[in-house]
């Protein structure tokens, strides 16, 4: 079945799309820079509200060290997926810009 599938798809081409009225979405950098800011937008949104939750927890800890420790951690893996997503989005950036 999916052979036919990568058939059919090999036969037929844009131009026959736009002959039957099929839409056609040509997608260009700027819909991909788009979705790319939304993405990484979000995960660095994500990862600040854990930073503050972890805060939160680090304050409240009462000198436990247990608690301690797994606050520090929590931030520091926080801060450490907050650091890859700007790097990530920069890149991406970069390199989306440039198409």
């Amino acid at each position: 079945m999916n052979s036919l599938f990568l058939l059919v798809a090999a036969i037929v081409t844009k131009k026959d799309l736009e002959e039957i009225d099929v839409p056609v979405n040509d997608v260009t950098s700027d819909n991909v820079n788009n979705i790319l800011q939304i993405v990484f937008g979000t995960m660095g949104a994500i990862a600040v509200i854990i930073i503050i939750i972890a805060g939160i927890k680090f304050m409240t800890s009462q000198g436990n060290p247990d608690s301690l420790t797994k606050a520090k951690n929590t931030i520091i893996y926080a801060a450490v997926g907050l650091a890859v997503s700007l790097g990530a989005f920069t890149i991406v950036t970069f390199v989306v810009g440039r198409l």
